[in-house]
């Protein structure tokens, strides 16, 4: 398992979420790839992404409620930016770009887990789960 991690946390984020959820998955140790103890949601309020998100698949509330509920983003994104959620943490646009490079600032590890994340939540809220 080291190894695998090592391998992963060696390649850039374009090419990580490229290989998938399950890709990301090893690497943040998700179950639905065999391993680890799950996902955890509480990634999204240890990075302070909910002062302006909700996370309503995993029961996530922002009070401030500015940003767009994050379990919709993968059919949000394509759709307001042009790109899909993977391209857009990558390169985020607009407001994000300035907070995911002055206030939130994520390593590459970090964004393919906020992408295995945002899906996994986006599955949830979709399956009524």
């Amino acid at each position: 398992m080291n190894r695998i991690f090592h391998l992963f946390s060696s390649l850039s984020a374009s090419k990580l979420i490229k290989l998938g959820c399950c890709a990301a998955a090893v690497t943040i140790g998700l179950t639905a790839c065999g391993g680890g103890s799950g996902p955890d949601p509480s990634f999204f309020t240890q990075k302070g992404c909910v002062q302006c998100h909700s996370v309503s698949a995993f029961g996530l509330a922002s009070a401030a409620q500015i940003g767009p509920d994050l379990s919709d983003a993968v059919d949000d994104v394509p759709r307001r930016f042009n790109k899909s959620l993977e391209e857009f943490m990558a390169n985020p646009t607009g407001t994000m770009q300035l907070v995911l490079s002055s206030q939130i600032k994520l390593t590459d590890a970090e964004k393919a887990q906020a992408v295995a994340l945002i899906k996994l939540a986006s599955e949830k809220k979709k399956s009524g789960k």
